[in-house]
């Protein structure tokens, strides 16, 4: 049974988290270390949009063409997708999250209600780089300076946004995967599943 995974913080019924970043800060990588950690579900943007681009639907077809251009995919199909997803019982007993929202557009589609958002901030140089050696087709140097390009502007005022709630916790995310992870844990105080 998951107790309460924020020391200091009441037990509760739900803990929901996000970890942003620009792509290439590890935010998959942590939100699956976190999930694992506090014993909820990972819910990836990124994975339920490509999952999504599989079925055979018109919708289905333009989200295929705009992950494979490197182009975003539109924020009704975004948000909805993460709606229907988040509605399901087993996330009710919380989730860790990554790539949803990013942007205030976004939230108004569909709001979480993160209870916490951590921000990886990693510079344009090291993401790029980590992107290229991934090596997935829509990360083209091209791409990924629209991206990223496109990230700053539109996350800026999302992040103020959880700043103002005073949710947000900013992560120095040009470390190792296991400083990076340590230093959530400790911002965030988490205890494990087994505490």
């Amino acid at each position: 049974m998951m107790g309460s995974f924020l020391k200091g913080t009441p037990s509760v019924k739900s803990q929901k988290i996000m970890i942003t970043g620009p792509q290439g800060s590890g935010k998959t990588t942590q939100a699956k270390k976190i999930a694992k950690k506090i014993d909820v579900y990972f819910v990836g943007a990124g994975d339920l949009l490509r999952q999504f681009a599989k079925e055979s639907s018109g919708m289905a077809a333009k989200v295929k063409n705009d992950l494979e251009s490197g182009r975003l995919v539109d924020n009704e199909i975004i948000g909805n997708l993460l709606r229907k997803t988040l509605s399901q019982p087993e996330y009710r007993k919380g989730f860790v999250a990554d790539g949803y929202p990013r942007s205030l557009s976004q939230l108004e589609v569909y709001n979480p209600d993160y209870d916490r958002v951590v921000y990886l901030k990693v510079s344009d140089e090291e993401a790029e780089r980590r992107l290229l050696d991934r090596s997935r087709e829509d990360d083209t140097s091209e791409a990924i300076k629209e991206r990223l390009s496109w990230y700053h502007k539109e996350t800026a005022p999302l992040l103020e946004y959880y700043q103002k709630q005073k949710k947000l916790v900013t992560i120095d995310g040009e470390r190792s995967i296991e400083e990076v992870a340590a230093d959530i844990e400790d911002k965030l105080r988490v205890e494990g599943k087994n505490d």
